[in-house]
């Protein structure tokens, strides 16, 4: 699908989604990353992209993390 659509933030999200949940951190960061390039103003791909962050073994990828799930906060405090 990602070939078909490439610019979807959405499917993009999915596959971060789908190697974070495999224990595959790493790998989902540049997927989220994406996600959150091609939509900056959703909540829920920042939070991903946060959670993604925080599980790698980088200071600044969790200090970074930490800021991307604030963001998304004042995006959307209910979250």
């Amino acid at each position: 699908l990602l070939k078909e659509q490439p610019e979807n933030p959405y499917l993009w999200e999915l596959k971060g989604q789908i190697l974070f949940e495999f224990g595959r951190a790493k790998e989902a960061e540049e997927p989220q990353r994406r996600s959150v390039e091609l939509k900056p103003n959703a909540p829920l791909l920042r939070i991903n992209l946060g959670q993604t962050l925080i599980n790698l073994e980088d200071k600044a990828k969790v200090e970074e993390g930490v800021a991307a799930l604030k963001t998304a906060l004042l995006q959307e405090q209910g979250n």
